[in-house]
């Protein structure tokens, strides 16, 4: 499995976000010519079949045309089952009437995948007079080549390339409790950070964990404690805040890591914007089964958040 990266080197040792090429194809064209003013490259057509939504085809074409009529604009397409795709066309115009081949243009872009269904890809050619060739010979061939990316870490055959990814988007803070879904099975550690949580009321924030049978609240081991003395063990849920204001805010990072089988740690450090407060909670949880949602909650379950934003990024 080939990989490539997004983005420069990160600096003093930061991470670098992969992405992974979970399958490529490629195909050699033949010389097609055409009396036609409008002609599609046959000869490399490429039907394949995705392996996963929300991945990315990259397409890369390269293709010798000409047109034997002098100064005729030579419009490139790239076509999908059969429909142009938007910004994923070229021109060019040729100053004589070669009759051999004029030079090699490409066409590179991105489709998202939004279906599993088999997807076409063909080259269209376009000109207002005379007649289109477009040529594949030993020193200059027509080839059209796709790669199926995956921006997430876990290809489908289940190779495993190691960093941190962005895990859930940026997610407001609002009513009793907020849900964080979509947990990949095999993630190993998971960082919940919070930015200006804040709640209507008094009551602890804290968190519970879940799996296909639901949330889970009962054996919680650990405890909260903030350095101005107030502190309380905790058996139901995880608690983030050993007590709490209506007027903080809140912000810092909640980090989950996976220690065997479905038993995960906890260690968190929350701040508050007024009174100086640093909330540190430690704590132990084993679940029936794989972890596969996070719920954000208050610890009378009435107090509602009523500002701030949480991300998730995880770890493999």
């Amino acid at each position: 499995m080939d990989v490539s990266y997004l983005g420069n080197q990160p600096q003093n040792g930061g991470v670098i976000l992969q992405k992974a090429i979970v399958d490529s194809y490629s195909i050699l064209g033949v010389n097609y010519t055409s009396a036609s003013t409008t002609v599609v490259a046959t000869g490399i057509a490429l039907t394949i079949t995705p392996q996963s939504t929300g991945n990315y085809l990259d397409v890369f074409a390269s293709i010798p045309v000409a047109c034997n009529v002098a100064s005729q604009i030579v419009e490139l397409w790239l076509y999908v089952d059969g429909s142009p795709v938007a910004g994923l066309e070229t021109s060019f115009r040729n100053a004589s009437a070669p009759t051999t081949t004029y030079g090699s243009v490409t066409i590179q872009g991105r489709v998202p995948v939004s279906s599993l269904s088999a997807k076409t890809f063909e080259i269209y050619a376009k000109t207002y007079a005379g007649t289109l060739t477009i040529f594949a010979n030993a020193n200059s061939a027509a080839s059209i080549s796709v790669e199926e990316v995956s921006p997430n870490k876990i290809t489908p055959s289940g190779a495993i390339i190691s960093g941190i990814y962005d895990g859930i988007a940026a997610t407001s803070l609002s009513g009793v409790s907020v849900d964080l879904t979509g947990i990949p099975a095999l993630v190993k550690r998971i960082n919940i950070h919070m930015d200006g949580g804040s709640t209507n009321g008094v009551s602890s924030m804290i968190m519970q964990l879940g799996d296909s049978g639901g949330l889970e609240a009962t054996g919680y081991v650990g405890s909260v404690s903030h350095h101005a003395g107030g502190s309380s063990a905790f058996t139901t849920a995880f608690e983030l805040t050993a007590g709490y204001s209506a007027a903080h805010l809140t912000y810092g990072t909640i980090t989950l890591e996976k220690a065997s089988g479905d038993t995960w740690i906890l260690q968190g450090n929350l701040a508050t914007n007024t009174g100086g407060y640093v909330n540190t909670s430690a704590g132990r949880k084993t679940l029936t089964g794989t972890l596969d949602k996070i719920r954000l909650t208050t610890g009378n379950g009435t107090d509602v958040y009523d500002a701030g934003t949480v991300f998730v990024t995880w770890e493999f």
